[in-house]
Order: C-alpha cells, then sequence, then structure tokens
C-alpha cells in the first residue's frame, strides 16, 4: 500500500491530493498540531474513495487553510470529513 505523508504547513501550500495510485494519509509525528483530511466521489463497488486532500496544521486547527482544503468538495452526505 502507498500512503501520501502530510508535511507540517501553516498555510495552503501543505495541502496535498490523493493521488490514483495511493490508499490514503499518513500524518507523520502530530505534536501540538492537527491533521484534517476530506473524502469525496466514493465508488460503491470497491468502497475507495477517488478523490481526498488533506492538510497538517503545524500548530493546530488555526493553521488549517479551510477554504482552500474544501475547494471545489461536493457538499454532500456522502463527503467525509477526518480530524486528527
Amino acid at each position: 500500500m502507498t500512503y501520501i505523508t502530510l508535511s507540517m504547513s501553516s498555510d495552503a501550500s501543505g495541502i496535498q491530493n490523493l493521488d490514483i495510485n495511493s490508499e490514503g494519509f499518513y500524518t507523520n509525528f502530530m505534536g501540538d498540531c492537527v491533521s484534517v483530511i476530506v473524502l469525496w466521489d466514493r465508488d460503491v463497488a470497491t468502497g475507495r474513495y477517488r478523490n481526498g486532500r488533506g492538510m497538517h496544521g503545524a500548530g493546530g486547527v488555526g493553521n488549517i487553510a479551510w477554504a482552500e482544503l474544501f475547494q471545489n468538495v461536493p457538499d454532500n452526505a456522502a463527503t467525509r470529513i477526518i480530524g486528527v
């Protein structure tokens, strides 16, 4: 399995998209940070999400680039938001 490792960031440059060959995200060491992952466009046949985006906000939830993280993400019940 291949995972995207989220790099600590305090701005939108830290947002990373799930690529076609990856199965998920790895947050790395958290400390006082917060990671948020958004998953959407779930394939019903496989149960896997076709799209995902994540950010490891250095220093806490105030450093998550919320607007950019949710840009072009559908606002519906199938979209999943995971915070760690």
